[in-house]
């Protein structure tokens, strides 16, 4: 199975064990990740999955 394989199945097995990086946040708590970093950017990468770099925390 491929790793793609596994989040689609993550996403539909009730009983299957989110891997490392599902986390399922709320939206309000991606809102507070980019709380004091200097930059926050937030790629959408599906209609249900986004990847966000913050940068330079303190800055």
């Amino acid at each position: 199975m491929s790793t793609a394989d596994e989040g689609q199945a993550a996403d539909t097995e009730p009983d299957a064990a989110p891997g490392p990086f599902h986390r399922r946040l709320t939206e309000e708590q991606i809102e507070t990740l980019g709380y004091g970093w200097a930059q926050c950017e937030m790629y959408s990468l599906s209609r249900r999955h986004r990847a966000i770099v913050l940068r330079g925390y303190g800055g």
